[in-house]
Parts: structure tokens; C-alpha cells; sequence
């Protein structure tokens, strides 16, 4: 059975149909792609689905339109037979193929969401594993931070130890020397004390 590529709604469609009906296929699809289209212009971009069964709704009309002229304008009862029957094959026809756009329509949605999801929940994960990695890094931060406040507070109480012996250090030194000079004073005042008596 031959597949016959058609576009409706900017959207392309596949369709099976009978040998040698490939033209006429897409004849009809073409009509259904022009009703589409009048119905975008008039009511918008409303979803594949909503379109396609008011575009089925209107051709149904044009069918029902065309077998009331038809039954007006028959002569005989063959004729009107004729005229009935090609409007019921057309119609299960025109049903059939929109029945069947409808799904392909529904599966093509049902894909989009699914994939929609999917991406979702990956960009969910990637965004969940990029705020771990930054409580990590900021947790890393502080810890370093937190060493090096207590490497530098060692490092000042050693400094500050180092400059307090210094300190009593040079105290002590000081005051030896102190000692030593009053010592060396006293010494040389009694040495003057006796020359002055000696005198």
C-alpha cells in the first residue's frame, strides 16, 4: 500500500492509501491544509487537534451541502444512489483520514511532553549537582579560611610571647647595669670621701 507524504498546518503527515489515489490524497489533504489555514487566520493557533476536527467539522458541511444540491438537481434514483454513495465514501474517507491526523497529532504531542519532561528533570539534576558542588566549595572556603585565622592568631600569641621575654629581658638587662653604674658611683664617692679626710 502506498505512503503518501502530506503537509497540513505546517506539519507533515503519512498516509496510506490505495494504488493510483496518491494525487487524489493529497488533493484532500491540501483541502484540509487551505480550511486549516482559514480557521488559524480567523481563530488562531488553538492546538493541532482543536483544528483539524473543525477543519473535518467544515468539509463535513461542504459534503452535506453538496449531496443537498445533488439531491435537488438528480434526475433519476440511480442517479441519486450514485450521488449518496459517493458522499458516504468520501465522508468515511475524510473521517478516516482525519480520525487517523487526530492521532498521529496525539502521538506527536505526547512525544513533545515526554521529551519536555526529560529535559526537565535532567536540567533538575544538573542544577541539584551544581548547588552541592557549591555548598562544597563554600564549605572548603571557610574551612581554609577558619585555619589560616588560627594559623595567624599562633603566630601573633608567638610574636607577642617573643616580644614580652625580649621585653624582660631588656628590663633585667637594664637594671643590671643600673646596679653595676651605682655600685661603680658609690665606689668612686668613698674613694673621694678618704682623699678628702686623708686631706
Amino acid at each position: 500500500m502506498p505512503l503518501v507524504n502530506v503537509m497540513v498546518n505546517s506539519r507533515a503527515y503519512t498516509i496510506a492509501c490505495d494504488e493510483g489515489e496518491q494525487e487524489h490524497l493529497k488533493e484532500l489533504a491540501s483541502h484540509v491544509d487551505e480550511k486549516v489555514r482559514e480557521l488559524t487566520g480567523s481563530v488562531g493557533q488553538v492546538g493541532d487537534q482543536k483544528l483539524l476536527l473543525m477543519a473535518a467539522v467544515l468539509i463535513t458541511d461542504e459534503l452535506y451541502e453538496t449531496r443537498g444540491r445533488v439531491d435537488g438537481h438528480a434526475k433519476t434514483t440511480g442517479e441519486l444512489a450514485k450521488a449518496q454513495a459517493e458522499f458516504d465514501a468520501r465522508l468515511a474517507d475524510a473521517e478516516k483520514r482525519a480520525a487517523d491526523a487526530v492521532k498521529d497529532a496525539e502521538a506527536r504531542t505526547a512525544r513533545a511532553i515526554e521529551g519536555a519532561e526529560t529535559h526537565a528533570a535532567e536540567v533538575e539534576k544538573q542544577a541539584a549537582r551544581a548547588i552541592e558542588d557549591a555548598e562544597k566549595r563554600a564549605a572548603q572556603t571557610i574551612s581554609d579560611v577558619e585555619k589560616r585565622i588560627e594559623d595567624a592568631e599562633r603566630r601573633v600569641a608567638q610574636a607577642a610571647g617573643d616580644v614580652e621575654k625580649k621585653s624582660a629581658e631588656a628590663i633585667e638587662e637594664a637594671q643590671n647595669r643600673a646596679v653595676i653604674e651605682i655600685e661603680e658611683a658609690a665606689e668612686r664617692l668613698e674613694r673621694i670621701v678618704e682623699k678628702l679626710k686623708a686631706a
